[in-house]
Parts: C-alpha cells; structure tokens; sequence
C-alpha cells in the first residue's frame, strides 16, 4: 500500500498496453491483486485495448513453470478466485482479439486448478450453474460443449486437462 500511495498515476499502462493490475494477476500475486481492488479500486474486468485481455486472460497468460516466483501456482489461483468475486465474474467469459476466452488460456497454460474452477462455478446471469459436473464426476454435456466452444477440443493440452479430472475425481 506505501508504494501504491506514492505512486503518481497507478492507473497508467506500460508500452503494452497493460495497467498494474494485469501484470500483479500475470505474476500471481494475490496479496498486490486484492490490495488493487479493495483500496485502489481497479476492475478485474478493465480491458486492454490491443489484445482484448483483461485481469483473468492475464492470470492464466503464461505457462505456470515459465512464473519467476516461488509459488505461483497458488498464488494465480487465488488471485482467480479473488477476482471472480462478485460482477467481475462476467470477465471470465470474454473472449480475446484471437477469439480464445480465459477458459482456453487457462489449459493450454496449465492452470488446470483454475480451468476446473471455471466449469464448477459457470453462473449463467438467472444464477444457474450451467457447467457442473454430473453426480459420477464426468463431464456433463454443457461441460463437453463449453470445451469445444473454447476451441480446445482434441488439443494434446485438453487431454492433460481431462486427465488433471480424471485424477482428482478419484481422490
């Protein structure tokens, strides 16, 4: 918070267009996301013009092992679960200038924790969950065409998801 309240404009975005915001979510670090939302405040769902990402196309943008911190893995979850709190949900479901939503970045990055927490907790606006698993822990229907609509469809990194499933229903 001291370096936030000395900072001149923290809304300002680098030569990429991202603002503070994007890259605290990129690098997972839940305490700076949370203290950005709460005291600043920033939107998880403030865009960026050139590539249509917003906070959670950033905190799944970059494969979990390629992350310089020391446990990023948790910290991008939590961050995830932190920004989807709330109205900033409908961010979730955005889709980027390459047509990808957050959904697809998440597999193809790893962030198999927060790709599984996009299906159980996919809220439709009259508070319906549209994409729950059925009672067996596979896949329900609305799940398969989530996936497919996701463009992940036969992708070696949607495999190793299904099996991160697979794995963790038999837990």
């Amino acid at each position: 918070r001291y370096l936030l309240n000395k900072t001149q404009n923290v809304y300002d975005s680098d030569e990429m267009g991202c603002n503070l915001l994007h890259r605290s979510a990129q690098l997972g670090l839940f305490e700076v996301v949370k203290c950005l939302i709460e005291d600043i405040p920033f939107s998880a769902t403030t865009v960026n013009s050139r590539n249509n990402w917003n906070a959670f196309h950033y905190c799944v943008s970059v494969p979990l092992d390629t992350i310089p911190l020391r446990n990023p893995k948790e910290g991008c979850y939590k961050a995830f679960q932190y920004m989807m709190q709330g109205s900033a949900i409908k961010g979730v479901y955005a889709f980027d200038a390459e047509g990808r939503n957050v959904f697809h970045l998440a597999v193809i990055n790893k962030h198999f924790q927060v790709a599984k927490h996009i299906l159980d907790t996919a809220i439709t606006p009259s508070g319906i969950n549209i994409l729950a698993t059925t009672p067996s822990g596979t896949l329900s229907l609305q799940q398969q065409e989530y996936i497919k609509l996701s463009n992940l469809d036969g992708t070696k990194e949607c495999t190793e998801f299904l099996g991160f499933l697979e794995t963790i229903s038999k837990k």
